[in-house]
């Protein structure tokens, strides 16, 4: 249904009406803002093998993601679990007419099972003990229940709470952790509380009311993406004419070309509805980075601009949860980035100050390419339906990226390489891609900082087809982290072929060259990445004169040796990666102590 080409310039996206019921009782009374949806639906790519558009995340544990083959910050395959499993098995009812939950309403309330704990004894260092019984219960109310059930331990200002039917009541409002059981509200005050609370808890839960409660979750996480304000995005907001002949340096996710069917392509990454620029005012003085859920990620979902006379911009969209950096002069911006957006922001500010970071750091890339050597002038900003999705700045200093180092514009994980290592930038190919596109680079020291893992190092271990998939290292040691020992990510298949090549790291031997073997494609239907060059083979060779050449009967027509920096040695490498496959290979060498 999602492939199918729109009628008369109109198409939608199909809810399950159980689904969409769930999602009017959490918006109610309110409507559905179902043309914001659709904006968001609009935005979601629709996985090659998957019936349903990408959330990002396991449908609450209905799903495995694939992180075997694909990074975090990746549009991962997710598998669906057993069908016999206990959630496979819940997933099968219907989460909206749940005649069960009628019942449960109808049952005369019991006393539930006696607790066995005692009341904490009073102590003279109680520091809740000086404040109000009410200002006790409003703390304990907006904290988890597990957590203040702990608290009760530890304070007897909070023991009488548990027994407080309101206490309990609100757990079944719509911000509580059972709204799930929504036909609840319609009861009188003086219901017994607790006995619901107990009746409904995990133990007692059937596979029904399970999958009410997980559903409902999955829709609440609806709303939070939808809590934005909205504005009429113009595809260009201009306040200084001279932006339109402006260099801009830009970031961006993994966009995907619009096409005229909806789906067509768009199977991972992100997609670009609008965009504004704008000058920036020479008083400026805060910014407020608005951001946004989606699936188990955050995003920034917008940037407000105010200037000391209180002036204000808006790029993109304003969300209820914000935060807010104070500044004189803004130089640039360090950003997080996943395939489908912006997930964090650092501000390089005043004096090549640096800000704390805004958003979510977990597991994606990161950047320095928006940084300038003077204040900012302009800054562009591109938007899906919910968050943006890239962030350029006019380059009124007249940068040359053909001569800066991949430290300051490429996408690094898991971090930016520190200065101290030597990239050997002139023997890695992919550069072009990994500046001007989204293509992350990872990297690894598998002879760790300084070389302390290259005496524990044993050998070598390549897996490869018709490229190179992975490089393993091994050890004599369980001290080397797991990050340390591997290059790429992927499955081992049945056809694969497997080299080890064995070092004597203990006896002094270590890698001190490597030759990389490339083939290039040319042509008009060819993709951006198979054009640039892919790394088909490689050989190392040791200071003992020994070396191994992986996947050498498939070798490209290009050999290229690497010059290591004189008085370094080799103790890392990065590497770009599509599909499973190694796409170029980068060496990383230091100098380190030989003793």
């Amino acid at each position: 249904m999602f492939n199918q080409d729109p009628e008369d310039d109109r198409w939608g996206i199909p809810f399950h009406a159980s689904c969409w019921s769930l999602l009017e009782r959490v918006y109610g009374p309110d409507e559905i803002p179902s043309a914001a949806l659709l904006e968001i639906c609009k935005s979601l790519p629709l996985p090659l093998l998957g019936d349903c558009i990408d959330w990002g995340h396991d449908f609450e544990g209905l799903f495995r993601p694939d992180d075997q083959v694909r990074y975090p910050w990746e549009d991962r395959s997710i598998t669906l679990v057993d069908a016999d499993s206990p959630i496979g098995r819940s997933a099968r009812n219907d989460p909206y007419n749940v005649p069960e939950i009628a019942q449960l309403l109808g049952e005369n309330p019991q006393a539930p099972p006696a607790s066995n704990l005692l009341e904490p004894a009073k102590v003279a260092n109680d520091c809740f003990a000086a404040l109000p019984e009410d200002v006790c219960f409003i703390i304990a109310s907006n904290m988890p229940t597990v957590d203040a059930l702990k608290l009760r331990h530890a304070s007897a200002s909070f023991w009488p709470i548990f027994r407080s039917q309101q206490f309990w009541g609100l757990k079944f409002k719509a911000s509580g952790e059972r709204s799930w059981l929504c036909e609840s509200q319609k009861l009188d005050k003086s219901y017994n509380w607790l006995w619901l609370y107990h009746r409904t808890n995990r133990a007692q839960r059937s596979e029904k009311l399970q999958n009410r409660r997980r559903i409902w979750k999955l829709v609440e996480q609806i709303r939070e993406s939808l809590d934005f304000e909205r504005t009429n995005l113009p595809l260009t907001f201009c306040s200084d004419p001279n932006l339109a002949n402006m260099r801009w340096l830009e970031v961006t996710g993994d966009i995907r070309p619009e096409r005229e069917e909806p789906y067509t392509g768009f199977f991972e990454g992100c997609r670009l509805l609008y965009e504004q620029q704008t000058s920036i005012h020479p008083s400026l003085s805060e910014i407020e980075f608005s951001f946004v859920p989606l699936g188990s990620v955050s995003y920034v979902a917008g940037i407000r601009l105010l200037s000391s006379s209180c002036e204000a911009i808006q790029l993109g969209y304003r969300a209820h949860r914000s935060e807010r950096v104070n500044i004189k002069s803004l130089i640039g911006f360090n950003l997080v980035v996943g395939s489908r957006g912006i997930q964090a922001v650092q501000c390089i500010v005043n004096n090549s100050e640096v800000s704390k970071w805004f958003g979510c750091l977990s597991d994606a890339p990161t950047t320095r390419r928006l940084t300038l050597s003077a204040p900012i002038t302009a800054v562009k900003a591109g938007f899906d339906g919910c968050k943006m999705i890239s962030l350029a700045i006019a380059d009124s200093c007249s940068r040359d990226p053909e001569n800066e180092s991949l430290r300051d514009l490429a996408m690094w994980y898991p971090s930016v390489p520190p200065i101290n290592l030597h990239l050997h930038e002139a023997c890695f190919e992919a550069r072009k891609s990994a500046v001007n596109r989204f293509q992350p680079l990872c990297w690894t020291l598998f002879g760790g900082h300084g070389g302390k893992y290259l005496q524990s190092l044993t050998g070598v271990t390549v897996t490869y087809r018709a490229r190179v998939s992975g490089v393993e290292f091994n050890y004599n040691t369980e001290q080397v982290p797991a990050e340390c020992r591997k290059v790429g990510r992927y499955r081992p298949h049945t056809f694969d072929t497997v080299s080890y090549f064995p070092i004597d790291g203990a006896g002094g031997e270590y890698i001190d060259t490597i030759h990389l073997f490339r083939t290039f494609s040319s042509g008009a239907e060819m993709y951006w990445y198979q054009k640039i060059g892919k790394l088909k083979s490689f050989k190392i060779s040791t200071n003992r004169g020994r070396s191994c050449h992986f996947n050498q009967r498939d070798s490209g027509r290009v050999g290229e040796c690497v010059t290591l920096v004189p008085g370094t040695t080799v103790t890392g490498f990065y590497w770009s990666q599509r599909e499973s496959h190694i796409t170029d290979l980068g060496v990383i060498s230091e100098t380190i102590d030989q003793k």
